[in-house]
């Protein structure tokens, strides 16, 4: 978060009632999620988004009960935070695999073949507009869902599915041309 975000998060935080309740809470929160998430430069990203959650909600309407509202929000971040590691692992892994693989299996046609179909998809991915990359990244590599974007983008549902049917037309010639 860059110092003008947080100078503007510390003047929304003294401006509103519930916020500075939220903001008492934060100590504790951040300790919940050290020991949850063992590292404290991810526990206090957490906590600054659940934060930042918790003052958006309390704008809309009072929160009759601050600390448990924002350590659901906090519990629910960490779920997902969990998930999009499981993925990155997966991901991982599976690159991990396929670096890995015994070149010998293949001929130089299909390793050629494979360039050039990950040059193919690179090259689509980047004629995209910036904000259905970031909804295709977010979907297929975070694998959040088409909800929990909408949700973090500010943008309704209806605009995700529309972002990720362009994405998937503009990606399906690699389809076609799969072995």
């Amino acid at each position: 978060m860059s110092a003008s975000e947080t100078n503007q998060f510390a003047q929304d935080v003294l401006a509103a009632s519930e916020p500075t309740t939220l903001v008492s809470h934060r100590s504790q929160l951040v300790g919940f999620l050290r020991r949850k998430l063992g590292c404290a430069a991810n526990a206090e990203d957490v906590a600054q988004e659940a934060l930042e959650r918790a003052l958006r909600a309390s704008r809309e309407q009072p929160i009759k009960y601050p600390r448990a509202f924002l350590f659901r929000i906090a519990a629910n971040l960490l779920v997902n935070h969990a998930l999009a590691t499981k993925r990155r692992r997966a991901t991982l892994e599976r690159a991990k695999e396929l670096l890995c693989a015994d070149l010998e299996q293949q001929t130089p046609e299909q390793e050629l073949a494979e360039r050039q179909q990950v040059a193919r998809m690179k090259c689509l991915v980047s004629e995209l507009p910036e904000q259905t990359r970031r909804i295709l990244y977010m979907s297929r590599c975070e694998g959040i869902s088409q909800s929990q974007i909408a949700l973090q983008l500010g943008i309704s549902k209806t605009a995700v599915e529309k972002h990720m049917r362009r994405a998937m037309a503009r990606l399906a010639p690699l389809r076609q041309d799969a072995p």
